[in-house]
């Protein structure tokens, strides 16, 4: 039976079915955050700029984004479409792994760049690809929260 309450209480969770595209939308990942990696490796444009109070609190003191929810405008661009399967969420999460490993050699250089992040300000190609991993770690935490609230329900 239909329970408004327990309907209001569950749409303030993204469900599953939505975290793992998130992640693995080539604008996460793949097309963006190592985009802007690749970008701070080809040139020193930006170099000087710094983080802001935000970037600054998530890479230096917390070490990950804050234990909060994090609340972005509807778009595509945020909510992918869902996966056709299985199959290709873990053929998404190899090829996330596999251009990962690709790029790790090529942070050692000096010729770092920087370049804009909405929330945290200007990042260089280190900074960049850690947030991949601050990326899965704070979608981990939600699917956390996730479980806790459907044992909760039960």
């Amino acid at each position: 039976m239909f329970n408004p309450k327990r309907w209001r209480l569950f749409t303030r969770y993204v469900s599953y079915t939505e975290t793992l595209p998130h992640i693995l939308k080539q604008y996460s990942a793949i097309s963006f955050h190592l985009q802007q990696v690749k970008t701070c490796l080809e040139n020193k444009e930006h170099s000087e700029k710094k983080k802001n109070f935000k970037g600054i609190m998530t890479y230096t003191i917390l070490g990950s984004f804050p234990p909060i929810k994090i609340k972005v405008p509807p778009s595509e661009f945020y909510s992918p479409l869902q996966p056709e399967s299985k199959a290709q969420i873990i053929k998404g999460l190899s090829k996330v792994k596999t251009e990962m490993e690709l790029t790790l050699p090529k942070l050692e250089t000096e010729k770092q760049g920087k370049t804009n992040h909405p929330g945290f300000s200007y990042l260089n190609g280190n900074e960049w690809y850690r947030l991949i991993e601050m990326h899965f770690r704070h979608h981990l935490r939600q699917k956390a929260r996730i479980d806790k609230y459907l044992k909760e329900v039960k």
